[in-house]
């Protein structure tokens, strides 16, 4: 006598092959040098009275940074310097795609603070990035305490973020990392191997970049197989 199998049976089977047949592909999207950059802010004020300010892609160096310096000399003679950072990912390549996690990658250079900032995600897009960084578009939701990062490279987890706005149908990923709370007399700066920079730690390129993975197509056909087989089974029962 022939057992029969249930419909359920041959789902969680079907299911199962399918996820033993799962493939994931992994993609880097390099960000461009209009990319990312620092809009900076200087004032030096008592006795040589100087305003400036500005939006660059990277200085000499190519570096991205993120600081607040503020020095009191005593009277009115003051000395400031201030930089956010920004980042415009392009995530059209994987718009449409059910990822399974991403991450920013980016190096750090140096870093001077005792008291964080943070990595921050732009979660409602009001006005629509075009990739340009210097339209310095800051993030409103904080991802990571700057506290967190370590010399060298940091891969920080934005799984949620770039899946959220896939979701928005965003083209652009923006994140940014604003300057430090000012505290007197005390220099807070933080470096970044931006894109255009060719700092070369000795094992290779230091520009960032997002890291994404998403499963093969072939492994989607699976799974489609494996439910249209499930269903197949259930109406013959």
């Amino acid at each position: 006598m022939r057992k029969k199998v249930s419909s359920g049976a041959v789902c969680i089977a079907a299911a199962f092959l399918a996820f033993q047949c799962l493939t994931v592909s992994a993609a880097e999207i390099t960000l461009g040098e209009t990319n990312a950059g620092y809009y900076w802010w200087q004032r030096t004020t008592g006795f040589s009275t100087y305003t400036d300010d500005g939006f660059n892609y990277g200085d000499a160096n190519g570096y991205i940074i993120s600081r607040n310096d503020y020095q009191y000399y005593g009277g009115s003679d003051r000395y400031f310097y201030r930089a956010d950072a920004f980042f415009q990912i392009d995530i059209s390549s994987v718009s449409g795609q059910e990822i399974q996690s991403a991450a920013l990658n980016f190096y750090l250079i140096s870093y001077s603070s005792d008291s964080p900032t943070n990595l921050m995600h732009l979660t409602t897009q009001t006005a629509a990035p075009t990739g340009d960084a210097a339209q310095q578009i800051a993030g409103d939701t904080a991802v990571a305490a700057s506290d967190t990062f370590v010399s060298g490279w940091n891969s920080i987890d934005v799984t949620d973020q770039i899946k959220s706005d896939i979701t928005n149908g965003y083209g652009y990923a923006v994140f940014s990392i604003p300057k430090f709370a000012q505290t007197q007399d005390i220099n807070r700066v933080m470096v970044i191997a931006g894109p255009k920079t060719d700092y070369d730690d000795g094992s290779g390129p230091t520009k960032p970049y997002l890291s994404v993975t998403v499963p093969e197509p072939a492994s989607m056909l699976i799974l489609a197989a494996g439910g249209l087989l499930a269903a197949k089974i259930r109406k013959r029962q």
